[in-house]
């Protein structure tokens, strides 16, 4: 699939991934003095087209990785 920041695979899945660019699709919050980044990101399943849209968090920057979405949007799909 074309205009996504990357993919990864669950269950036998495949899924892309894209974040937001608007104004209000990150933020950075301030626990015991560190700064933690977020990014509202969309997660599309490249089969049935169906999609979620969910803040991740990416710790120290906004720089996302593969794993860093494929573990997070694990445990939401397992949380429900």
């Amino acid at each position: 699939m074309q205009d996504y920041d990357g993919q990864f695979e669950l269950n036998g899945q495949e899924y892309f991934y894209r974040a937001k660019d608007d104004s209000g699709s990150s933020k950075i919050t301030m626990v015991n003095n560190e700064e933690h980044h977020y990014r509202m990101v969309e997660i599309t399943n490249k089969e049935t087209g169906d999609y979620d849209a969910m803040m991740i968090s990416t710790g120290d920057s906004f720089t996302m990785f593969p794993n860093m979405v494929k573990n997070q949007y694990e445990k939401y799909l397992n949380s429900k």
